[in-house]
């Protein structure tokens, strides 16, 4: 892990389809407390930036994905704060950035 940690979350430990998983599930609650839920998300849509910056292929991945976009455009729609809209915005131009399919 110390030594390619974004092959390492993206091929051993299947980290895509994880928060894939993830962003179903918050999308289909109902929940009122929702503050933890946004934060959380938060630090998804920074992991997947993170995985984007450093892996044109990984975006790739992303932007194809069935569910991943979705979910995190209907998840912008909803939400009222501005860090989770923010890091959401700063995810997809920099996923467009590093793959054509995206862009």
């Amino acid at each position: 892990f110390y030594k390619d940690p974004i092959g390492t979350l993206v091929s051993r430990m299947k980290i895509i389809p994880r928060l894939a998983q993830i962003l179903n599930t918050y999308n289909n609650t109902n929940n009122n407390n929702k503050t933890m839920q946004q934060e959380s998300l938060v630090a998804m849509v920074h992991i997947l930036t993170w995985i984007c910056k450093k892996s044109p292929g990984a975006a790739t991945v992303i932007a194809n994905h069935s569910s991943i976009l979705p979910n995190l455009m209907s998840t912008t729609t909803t939400t009222t704060t501005t860090t989770t809209t923010e890091a959401i915005l700063k995810f997809i131009c920099i996923m467009a950035r590093q793959s054509r399919n995206a862009a």
